[in-house]
């Protein structure tokens, strides 16, 4: 046997001892905050703000986890970014390196009842690439960061997008 073929056959093994991987990095995605879509949720917004910032930073732990995105946040201090046109935060997103862009909305179902909608936009040309939504019970702690795991796994287990 030539030493180039048991060098080849033995060279998974030694990248494996090395913690080597072939695995691809994951993509770079900004995790916009969440916006409220009707007049209850912003009228609960005081009352959502923790869990609101609970549910977010769940959220992106979720999706950093599985390894397929690597989610950006956009600076706090940026409160006027957020707030601006699309075209705007694409720019941004693109000037954090992000490929693509997370964005949601929250709406009031009842007194505890919630519906999430998330979106995956393209951050060349804002094209809407994939989306999810989830209705879930947000009266405590708990049942947000539920809803921002099991949204995490959805998002990860979906396709990357083309």
């Amino acid at each position: 046997m030539s030493t180039l073929w048991l060098a080849a056959m033995g060279l998974p093994t030694m990248l494996a001892a090395f913690g080597v991987s072939a695995r691809a990095a994951p993509t770079p995605v900004l995790v916009m905050p969440f916006a409220f879509a009707d007049d209850g949720a912003a009228d609960q917004a005081v009352a959502h703000a923790g869990h609101l910032e609970l549910m977010m930073r769940e959220l992106r732990v979720a999706i950093d986890q599985k390894g397929v995105y690597r989610t950006i946040s956009p600076d706090p201090i940026l409160a006027d970014f957020i707030e601006s046109d699309a075209a705007c935060v694409l720019q941004r997103a693109r000037d954090l390196g992000a490929t693509y862009v997370l964005a949601g909305a929250i709406q009031t179902l009842g007194a505890t009842a919630s519906n999430v909608w998330l979106g995956l936009f393209d951050a060349a040309d804002g094209r809407r690439l994939s989306c999810w939504q989830s209705t879930f019970r947000g009266d405590s702690d708990e049942s947000w960061r539920r809803a921002a795991n099991f949204l995490g796994e959805e998002i990860s287990a979906a396709p990357l997008p083309n």
